[in-house]
């Protein structure tokens, strides 16, 4: 990851948890292992639809 692309994740990181202070899981670091994952497995394994057949 480019440096800065890691200030990016910080700066939306700290927007995050300003504007959404009770909602968890908006750290720096949760959000860079979520990108990560994303760049690992671009295809969308799970769509709307799929879900929706899910909770069925």
């Amino acid at each position: 990851m480019l440096a800065g692309g890691a200030r990016i994740i910080d700066c939306l990181a700290a927007d995050l948890r300003r504007d959404f202070p009770e909602t968890t899981g908006l750290s720096s670091r949760k959000l860079k292992s979520l990108r990560a994952l994303v760049e690992d497995f671009p295809r969308p394994y799970f769509r709307a639809e799929e879900c929706r057949r899910v909770k069925r």
